[in-house]
């Protein structure tokens, strides 16, 4: 084990070639390490946020971050260069307004530390009168109270454990990221010391995974199925047979909430999801959502999206413009948050063109999704968006209407600099 401030422990790993687990302070990091190919698999552990410290009983009475501007006031903060918690800060107070102020304060009169636990030790021991550290950290501190204050609040953050791409044993490391991620094993110990855990899985020695693949596509899946066991320390319990038939085993499985329902289906063809009324609720079905839920959630969308009459029909007859209504439901079942609609509209005729954007309109009106809407078609793209930009060497940015302004209006929550 060896522990420091995010930033720093990145930096070494960067130039050593040892390791197999990296856990830090905040995803970001491990998002960065992922880029730069030294973390593969990333795990999701737990959430926590930034807090004012004090000392037990507040004898300062600081309350706000203004308090942090006082001259009676001694300050700690993470070092923004070496720890997540830092970095955090300063994003959070750069955009209140905050910063400058309290970088200059910290600097004259306070002190910049390179880890957590270094500035709520300031606070524990008197050598500072607040500090910045994460919710969690306090919890674990009894001499500490915690201050939440709304410019920190937003500053929420997911700790996320990284399987690093040079461990010797990639398997093992998996098992103890397994372990340590599990609801029954690790989480409990994160929820008991002030973090809020993601809502894992349970704990298995040996995990299992139900596999149903059509028997065309055996030869490439076996060599893919053995790296993949061998790796994450699983067993792939692989069940080969006529997309048809696993169809329909499915069927009867789901209707008798029996066990062994599958926990991944590859299908020869998407059309062996047999009717358009199978299509729009495979995604509610795999999910195991009870059988009256789904009746009424295809219900809702024949009727958003004007199928009802198709309902019972098979996919392979239908029109361009019927199947991309069809498409759009089965994406739409789970109530995802976004949609990605990658040139949806691009092999339509004119009129069910015009007919289908007519529509995108309206169902993200009425169900208010998040939409990333790909297309070649400048005219298509200034009718349904929001907000309005353009991929061109690498980069991405905003495109100005004829008349000059960005095509971002008021109601549109997502800021330009955020991208």
């Amino acid at each position: 084990m060896q522990y420091g401030g995010s930033s720093t422990l990145l930096s070494q790993i960067k130039v050593g070639d040892t390791g197999d687990l990296y856990l830090a302070g905040d995803d970001g990091y491990t998002e960065l390490a992922h880029e730069k190919g030294l973390v593969e698999e990333r795990i999701p552990v737990a959430a926590m946020r930034p807090v004012l410290a004090v000392q037990m009983g507040n004898p300062k009475h600081i309350r706000r971050i203004e308090d942090l501007l006082r001259s009676d006031v001694r300050v700690a903060l993470g070092n923004p260069d070496q720890a997540a918690i830092g970095q955090k800060t300063r994003q959070s107070l750069v955009d209140s307004g905050h910063w400058a102020a309290v970088e200059r304060r910290v600097t004259d009169g306070g002190v910049f530390k390179p880890t957590v636990p270094e500035v709520a030790n300031d606070v524990k021991l008197g050598s500072v009168d607040v500090g910045i550290i994460w919710d969690a950290t306090v919890g674990q501190y009894p001499e500490l109270e915690a201050i939440r204050v709304p410019e920190l609040d937003r500053g929420e953050v997911h700790v996320t454990l990284g399987v690093m791409s040079r461990s010797k044993d990639p398997a093992a490391a998996l098992h103890f990221a397994r372990y340590l991620a599990a609801r029954d094993r690790g989480l409990e110990v994160f929820r008991t010391m002030g973090y809020k855990p993601v809502d894992g899985d349970v704990w298995a020695e040996v995990p299992e995974v139900t596999f149903f693949a059509g028997s065309v596509n055996r030869r490439a899946l076996a060599p893919i199925i053995k790296e993949f066991e061998a790796r994450e320390g699983v067993v792939v319990n692989t069940i080969y047979n006529g997309c048809g038939i696993l169809t329909a085993q499915m069927r009867t499985l789901n209707k008798n909430q029996d066990s062994g329902f599958p926990d991944v289906y590859m299908a020869c063809d998407v059309y062996y999801l047999d009717t358009v009324r199978d299509q729009l609720g495979f995604a509610l079905a795999i999910r195991r959502i009870d059988r009256r839920t789904i009746d009424r959630r295809v219900a809702e969308l024949a009727e958003l999206l004007e199928i009802g009459p198709l309902l019972g029909r098979g996919i392979a007859g239908l029109s361009g413009g019927e199947k991309q209504r069809v498409a759009l439901g089965r994406a739409l079942a789970f109530w995802p948050a976004t949609l990605c609609l990658d040139e949806p509209l691009g092999a339509l005729d004119d009129d069910t063109h015009d007919q289908t954007v007519e529509l995108l309109k309206r169902v993200q009106k009425e169900t208010g999704v998040t939409a990333l809407h790909i297309t070649h078609n400048r005219h298509e793209a200034t009718v349904l968006a929001d907000l309005l930009l353009e991929l061109a060497d690498g980069k991405v940015r905003p495109v100005a209407s004829p008349c000059g302004q960005l095509v971002q209006p008021k109601h549109n929550s997502f800021p330009l600099h955020g991208l």
